[in-house]
């Protein structure tokens, strides 16, 4: 897997039992990806409901 890459992982319900597979975006470097047995991805939605709503970083 490289930076940039899209693929699927099922991603756990809130309940943790159940799970559903979503396309996700690998985010982390190229270097990590291979070195480590953890990948950081982002989930892809096409919900969009909130899409025009502000979002604040750590310092706001």
């Amino acid at each position: 897997m490289t930076r940039g890459d899209v693929v699927i992982v099922e991603f756990p319900y809130a309940d943790g039992q159940r799970g559903k597979n979503r396309p996700s975006l690998i985010v982390q470097n190229d270097r990590d990806n291979r070195r480590l047995a953890n990948t950081v991805v982002a989930m892809i939605s096409g919900n969009i409901r909130h899409a025009e709503e502000p979002t604040y970083g750590p310092s706001q």
